[in-house]
């Protein structure tokens, strides 16, 4: 059931960002209550750890964009893609977290090459919506978490 409720989260908010760049703070919101619902009703003294990781995880990625921002002038890293990161690392062990950003980043690096190839661009020049690919990461490592 959680998988489902994760899963169907992640879907609305990748169709939300394609359409409109934008991750909606309810949805990730979603994420983040039923990730805590779920150790709650799991491993519940593992809680407290899984918000502190959230929190940990989503201060490193705004860290990141804020330094992005001070040198190259421009936002590299939505906000709602950092809520949507430390609302899905509520879920996860902490040693998935790597695996994480490495799924994200590689399948939406692939993704904008192949769209600026595809449109003739440099890859400076196009814009994509990179909740999808942390999404897809989420849904990724949640998963593999759960095989035997």
């Amino acid at each position: 059931l959680f998988t489902v409720v994760l899963g169907a989260a992640l879907a609305a908010i990748a169709v939300h960002d394609f359409k409109h760049y934008r991750v909606p703070d309810l949805l990730s919101l979603l994420i983040a209550l039923s990730g805590m619902l779920f150790w709650l009703l799991s491993s519940p003294a593992a809680l407290p750890f899984q918000l502190l990781y959230g929190f940990a995880f989503g201060t490193s990625l705004w860290l990141m964009r804020e330094a992005h921002f001070w040198l190259a002038g421009r936002i590299g890293l939505g906000l709602g893609d950092v809520k949507l990161a430390a609302a899905g690392a509520i879920w996860l062990n902490p040693v998935m977290l790597p695996l994480l950003l490495f799924v994200a980043s590689l399948t939406g690096l692939f993704f904008a090459f192949a769209t600026a190839f595809a449109h003739g661009a440099r890859l400076s020049q196009i814009r994509i919506a990179f909740a999808p690919f942390l999404g897809a990461a989420i849904l990724f490592c949640w998963l593999v978490e759960r095989l035997p």
